[in-house]
């Protein structure tokens, strides 16, 4: 993982509703074609290619993102969301 990375504290601004922002989470793969399975705290969000960039909205506290190839391939991050 490029961002997040392990561990970070991550600051999500609300906006003018008073609802938490999104930020971008980005991830590095050796073979850029490969299609890459987003998961936060176990809930499927979508899958990239190419481009491996996903917008996350994810609650206060602590959250796992976990990225899965089409080859089986996991890597995780944990952060936590301060507010």
């Amino acid at each position: 993982f490029i961002y997040p990375p392990p561990e970070a504290g991550i600051f999500i601004p609300r906006d003018h509703t008073g609802e938490l922002t999104r930020f971008i989470a980005e991830l590095v793969h050796r073979d850029r074609a490969i299609k890459i399975f987003w998961h936060l705290n176990d809930a499927y969000l979508g899958e990239t290619r190419f481009i491996h960039q996903f917008e996350i909205v994810a609650p206060p506290g602590e959250n796992r993102l976990t990225a899965i190839d089409n080859e089986g391939n996991i890597a995780t991050t944990i952060f936590t969301i301060r507010n």
